[in-house]
């Protein structure tokens, strides 16, 4: 297994910008909600709605990147803390991005912007109320990366809140998010791609 360096980026050059959403697109245009129903497999949407998104999260929340040995980006994720809104129509109106979303919808589409925010309202009817981490994204283009990322992201973060997350792709990527202890806590259809929603439990309250 490769020796993973994984930890919470913080100088967001251009290059490393571009090199994290350029991971997260790869990953997500295997994605049968994002890569399929939301762009029907059109990258340089897929790359724009990833921009707009995950820069929410590098202006209010966290990013952790997993750098393989070679020093490229192999894995990411972005997560909200307890206090930080997820990243919703409102919320970046909200926090001064009103013009990164007009862009958005320039460069995907009012139709495609349409069907994103009523999968968006679906999912935030799901969304729990008690305190907790979003993990908003987690993306992988290197197999054991997604792994490294994922068990350093639960034990850091489950130490002093729990992590909500939704799994918005295939039933064996449901079973893989069991398999590190997520406690399944609901589900829906969006497009005819099941939706399952998941806590890990803070440190000290599992079951």
């Amino acid at each position: 297994m490769s020796n993973y360096t994984i930890y919470q980026e913080e100088n967001f050059t251009v290059e490393t910008k571009n090199e994290i959403f350029q991971v997260m697109t790869e990953s997500f245009m295997k994605n049968p909600l994002v890569g399929d129903y939301f762009f029907r497999q059109n990258e340089k949407k897929v790359y724009a709605f990833i921009q707009t998104t995950i820069e929410y999260y590098m202006r209010l929340g966290d990013i952790i990147v997993c750098k393989n040995e070679s020093g490229k980006i192999v894995a990411v994720c972005a997560l909200g803390m307890p206090d930080i809104e997820p990243v919703s129509l409102g919320s970046v109106i909200k926090n001064g991005m009103l013009l990164d979303f007009i862009g958005l919808i320039f460069k995907v589409g009012p139709s495609d912007v349409q069907r994103t925010l009523k999968a968006a309202d679906i999912l935030d009817a799901n969304h729990i109320h008690e305190p907790h981490c979003y993990l908003y994204m987690l993306s992988s283009v290197e197999k054991g990366a997604g792994r490294a990322l994922l068990t350093q992201v639960i034990d850091t973060y489950t130490q002093d809140n729990m992590i909500y997350f939704e799994s918005t792709v295939t039933k064996n990527d449901h079973a893989y998010y069991k398999s590190f202890g997520a406690k399944s806590i609901g589900e829906t259809t969006i497009g005819g791609i099941s939706n399952m929603f998941f806590v890990f439990e803070k440190k000290g309250n599992e079951i």
